[in-house]
């Protein structure tokens, strides 16, 4: 996931012919599927096969993590019915809920049926999200039973929490994702998300 380099114009010279969603700017080759940028590849067999590496190694991350979220899924469906009234279980069962749903939207969109990258990507980015609060909830939870089950863990760690929902936003408004014959589906963020991120989790 590289950064946006602001200093350079050509980097963001794609913004100013740019179809936007909700005043989002979309970058062209985020638009279109894994298969439709190895049909764009040159008709010889290096570029072809060079095209199709994004493919290969994304199946490869995405068929793994598919495997892990079936593990996790199932354990958590264990946990929520030895103890469906608690929390953690729960917030075990979202995240590798939606692993699942990444991975069935990953399909539709290698085989070019109806999703695209930047589907694919921000999906993720929002999984990613969902998971970081699941797991401060576990962590807030935890607190709150080891301090006795003092309100003032519950006041000061929610407050904390709640910016997490802001990597989702900056992500969405302030990226492009843009498809790269090396890694796939590239989610181009800016240099302050770092911080952000660091800062919230």
């Amino acid at each position: 996931m590289p950064l946006i380099d602001y200093s350079n114009s050509t980097e963001l010279a794609w913004k100013a012919n740019a179809t936007t969603w909700l005043g989002i700017p979309l970058h062209p080759l985020g638009e279109i599927s894994p298969f439709q940028f190895y049909m764009m590849a040159p008709d010889e067999p290096h570029a072809r096969y060079r095209q199709s590496f994004c493919i290969r190694l994304q199946t490869v991350s995405c068929t793994l993590l598919f495997c892990i979220a079936i593990w996790n899924t199932i354990a958590a469906v264990r946990m929520i019915r030895a103890r469906p009234k608690a929390l953690a279980p729960w917030c075990c069962f979202i995240p590798s809920f939606l692993s699942i749903t990444l991975y069935i939207v990953y399909v539709l969109m290698v085989f070019d049926i109806i999703f695209n990258c930047r589907h694919i990507t921000w999906w993720s980015v929002v999984m990613i999200g969902i998971s970081y609060i699941c797991n401060s909830l576990i962590l807030l939870q935890k607190a709150h039973l080891v301090l006795l089950r003092q309100r003032w863990v519950l006041y000061t760690g929610i407050p904390l929490i709640l910016p997490q929902i802001g990597y989702i936003v900056i992500n969405l408004t302030s990226s492009y994702i843009a498809i790269d014959a090396n890694s796939g589906c590239n989610l181009h963020y800016p240099k302050f998300l770092i911080g952000y991120w660091a800062g919230t989790t």
